[in-house]
């Protein structure tokens, strides 16, 4: 992991935290997520069912919109989630 994406995974699982702690969520059925390449098609967001409090840096999953492959897995995000991305 580069230092960037780190930080930017760290950022963004404060930012789930912080969304939970104002009651800002929906516990598990909803997402962020945040663009880590120019044209948008590399992205970071949150894994499908983890609670917005409990979210770490390292729970963070990195997908391609272009790799059908990021639809699979554990903790791969909703379909519905995905096509907002």
């Amino acid at each position: 992991m580069t230092d960037i994406l780190g930080q930017q995974k760290a950022d963004l699982a404060a930012a789930f935290r912080w969304a939970a702690r104002l009651n800002f969520h929906e516990a598990v059925a909803n997402h962020f997520s945040l663009a880590v390449n120019d044209d948008g098609t590399g992205f970071i967001m949150n894994p499908n069912q983890r609670h917005f409090s409990l979210i770490k840096a390292s729970d963070i999953i990195e997908l391609d919109a272009n790799d059908p492959r990021s639809l699979r897995g554990p903790d791969a995000p909703d379909v519905t989630a995905w096509g907002l991305h």
